[in-house]
């Protein structure tokens, strides 16, 4: 079954001084085809996100420990047993400027901090869903699409180009 996550987020800068301690206590899950709606309660709090403020700003702990990664945005998910997760795509370039691919993806416990590196796309585990957002996918798509049959033809003539629609909607 599909579910939708969304991890409590700190209300404002005094709401994470009262809580940085514990974190947030954890997150909601819905349902996607009854609609039915739970809190699940963790452990150990939600202590790194991107709410979170000084050293529990997410990206802020995640450039600690990769200072020269380029990340992208952080995604909440959970793996197959429940336990959450936030997953960071890492992206390199394969020329000076654009060229962008997924390199890997960063797994963060956001209870421990604890950050695992996973290089290369291939290596991400199967459970990982939002490593691609849709508007790089279309973005790496319109790439190809322009681009598959020569970059002149791309400006001159334009044969055989093809480029995505602006709503990919799913």
């Amino acid at each position: 079954t599909i579910v939708k996550i969304a991890p409590l987020n700190y209300g404002g800068f005094f709401k994470f001084l009262n809580n940085a301690g514990s974190g947030t206590p954890g997150y909601v899950m819905v349902d996607t085809q009854s609609f039915d709606a739970k809190f699940v309660r963790l452990d150990s709090g939600i202590k790194y996100s991107p709410s979170g403020y000084f050293f529990n700003y997410l990206k802020r702990h995640l450039h600690f420990q990769y200072p020269t990664a380029m990340m992208g945005d952080s995604k909440f998910e959970i793996d197959e047993e429940g336990k959450a997760h936030w997953i960071t795509p890492v992206y390199g370039h394969l020329f000076l400027f654009g060229g962008e691919y997924i390199k890997g993806a960063i797994d963060t416990d956001p209870s421990t901090g604890k950050s695992v590196y996973y290089d290369g796309a291939q290596n991400i585990p199967e459970w990982v869903d939002n490593v691609y957002t849709g508007d790089f996918a279309c973005e790496l798509y319109d790439s190809y699409g322009m681009l598959r049959n020569g970059w002149i033809n791309s400006w001159i003539g334009q044969k055989g180009c093809l480029k995505t629609t602006s709503d990919f909607g799913y």
